[in-house]
């Protein structure tokens, strides 16, 4: 594993008014570093509480990072105006990344603000910074800072200072200084800075989200940071370009577009996702990709193919749709990739969730984070470290601990979580339905 999500902390997204963090490892990061422990997340809570904020906050990060064009899209500003915190009105967000491909391992602190007058959004606040991991004592130094569309600071000589600063004038209200690296690292001799934000926007794609409705594509990134990412000396042993295939995949659901060169490669996906549904679901003989070439693009749908019919995918049952849906974000997470599924349990038999979950914590070479309701998983999640997270409505995240023989279904079921006492009845519902 390259990269693993340290912490993630949170504001102003849908009932998110207060200020929370996850922590994805124990305290203190040191030359014994090892996330092996440390794979699987889930985030339990009440109805209401934020859970899918968790994985809409984490997406939005990632938008802001890497496109310049996220706030200047009027879809995206109607969707930002739905999900910002009415009371908050601007959304903060932080992320701490490990990378361990060297030691001493390196830690980098991203944070962005978004502020919101009336209907328009600026990028109010961005920061990133780094340090080596080997000893909790050391310190994050600054690579850069911009408030207000301003920049602050660049960790960087004079003259590359002032390249930055001239090239980006007048555009950091709407754009991240980030995303606009992705254009402008031709300007940049290969220096530590470079080389740490390089590092930041690979840790950023290779954190992959799954949102009910939500767009999985980001070739924005593959068209304009290919060369950036393939441009630092340090990192030529990992061929990128297959990393990218492998985690961000065209999605796979009803007709889909795909570049005629990638196409033996999305059959490849699709085989192995066959391999992953017939585990749901036995009888299931295979999944065709019936294509349409035009041009340089092909037009593909899938078909399930059973021993005595075929049926089109978007008439398959909503269990199977879901499981579809949701592979090639697993298949990233198993590959190395941090994954935030919103309700994973979703139209998954508890049983068949459990096992797959205790895959990812024996297996995988990732981070599975994702957000549930079913509460079958707790006992395989209960023996692993920092796995589970109970989400209040108060916005406090409350981390499971052992305690003896006590398990966290029982905690949670009979409300003795803290600030989630889950006091309901089966009476409680007496009138509600008309009697």
């Amino acid at each position: 594993m390259g990269f693993y999500l340290n912490k993630f902390s949170i504001c102003g997204v849908k009932n998110i008014q207060e200020q929370i963090e996850f922590d994805f490892y124990k305290k203190g990061i040191d030359k014994n570093f090892d996330p092996s422990d440390y794979r699987v997340k889930a985030i339990y809570g009440e109805n209401g509480t934020g859970k899918t904020a968790i994985v809409t906050g984490i997406q939005i990060l990632k938008e802001i990072a890497l496109s310049q064009n996220y706030l200047y899209e009027r879809k995206n500003t109607q969707f930002l105006e739905q999900i910002m915190n009415k009371k908050q009105n601007k959304i903060s967000l932080t992320v701490n990344y490990i990378c361990d491909k060297k030691v001493p391992f390196i830690e980098l602190r991203y944070s962005a603000e978004l502020e919101r007058n009336n209907s328009e959004f600026t990028i109010a606040y961005e920061q990133l910074d780094c340090r080596n991991a080997n000893t909790s004592t050391n310190l994050f130094k600054n690579l850069y800072t911009i408030k207000n569309g301003d920049v602050l600071n660049i960790a960087i000589d004079a003259p590359q200072n002032e390249y930055l600063t001239k090239s980006t004038m007048n555009l950091l209200k709407k754009s991240s200084f980030t995303s606009r690296l992705l254009d402008l690292h031709e300007g940049i001799k290969e220096t530590s800075f470079s080389y740490y934000a390089l590092l930041f926007i690979i840790a950023v794609l290779e954190t992959v989200t799954y949102l009910e409705n939500g767009d999985q594509h980001q070739n924005y990134l593959f068209r304009k940071g290919l060369d950036f990412r393939m441009s630092a000396k340090e990192l030529t042993e990992i061929d990128w370009m297959d990393e990218f295939k492998n985690y961000e995949k065209i999605n796979s659901a009803g007709y889909v577009f795909v570049p005629v060169e990638l196409l033996s490669d999305y059959k490849k996906t699709i085989r192995r996702m066959t391999d992953f549904i017939r585990i749901f679901k036995k009888d299931l003989k295979n999944i065709n990709v019936l294509e349409r070439i035009d041009g340089d693009m092909a037009k593909c749908s899938l078909e399930m193919e059973y021993s005595d019919y075929s049926v089109d995918y978007e008439f398959e049952s909503t269990g199977i749709k879901r499981l579809v849906n949701i592979y090639e974000v697993l298949e990233a997470s198993s590959h190395g990739a941090i994954a935030f599924i919103d309700e994973l349990d979703a139209n998954i038999n508890g049983v068949y969730l459990s096992k797959l979950i205790e895959y990812f914590i024996l297996y995988s070479k990732g981070q599975l984070c994702f957000t549930c309701h079913n509460m079958a998983p707790m006992e395989v999640l209960s023996s692993n470290k920092l796995s589970i997270d109970f989400l209040s409505s108060y916005n406090t995240v409350e981390k499971w601990v052992s305690k003896g023989n006590s398990s966290p279904e029982n905690f949670f079921k009979y409300g003795m979580i803290n600030n989630i006492p889950m006091n309901i009845e089966a009476s409680d519902f007496l009138g509600v339905f008309g009697e």
